[in-house]
């Protein structure tokens, strides 16, 4: 679950355990939505980290966050993806709203984590793929480039199938955007729940 995110595991580059350990507060506060992260793509356990990501990518600009130059090159997929939710102009607007407040962006970040979880799966089944995501799931997804050559010579062949399968989808279609837009919604439902009223 949660407690597996470190800062070691992060696509992210991060000096240290400070937002590391301010997610993890998040997560043991919030136990309601610990079923959150499904089995897709990736392990539930991966989700979280995927989620710790996209959180990342929330935070105010004053933190400096940078891409793990070293991991640009096993985990191409990923980037990509995390360059496109950057760039969309709903993701700045949700990161950059004055009323959103953290507990709100550690919900939305879950629930984008699993639906673009979600997602993938369903684009590589739809591909005929299932072969990747058999493999995925059998992986310690954020640790795979400290794996054997061999393991990581598979895994990067894996992420570039991946690519060649997501980048005309990306680039034609609205897809993650709607995936931002839903997750944010959805979280803001559940959010509300808790008599907490952020303006939209």
């Amino acid at each position: 679950m949660f407690e597996t995110v470190t800062a070691e595991k992060s696509l992210l580059f991060l000096k240290d355990d400070l937002l590391v350990n301010q997610f993890k507060e998040l997560a043991s506060r919030y136990p309601q939505f610990h079923k959150v992260p499904q089995l897709g793509i990736v392990k539930p356990n991966d989700v979280w980290i995927a989620a710790f990501n996209i959180w990342l990518l929330l935070q105010p600009d004053d933190y400096n966050i940078l891409e793990s130059a070293e991991k640009t090159l096993y985990y191409s997929s990923n980037f990509i993806i995390l360059n496109e939710l950057k760039n969309d102009h709903y993701f700045k607007f949700i990161k950059t709203h004055p009323a959103l407040v953290t507990e709100l962006l550690f919900i939305t970040a879950l629930y984008l984590s699993e639906a673009l979880n979600q997602w993938l799966t369903d684009v590589l089944i739809a591909e005929k793929r299932e072969d990747i995501i058999i493999r995925n799931r059998q992986r310690s997804y954020f640790e795979m480039h400290t794996k054997t050559e061999e393991e990581v010579r598979k895994f990067v062949e894996d992420q570039a199938a991946i690519v060649k399968i997501i980048m005309p989808i990306i680039t034609k279609e609205n897809a993650l955007e709607y995936l931002i837009k839903n997750s944010y919604d959805t979280a803001l439902t559940q959010f509300s729940k808790k008599n907490i009223v952020v303006e939209n």
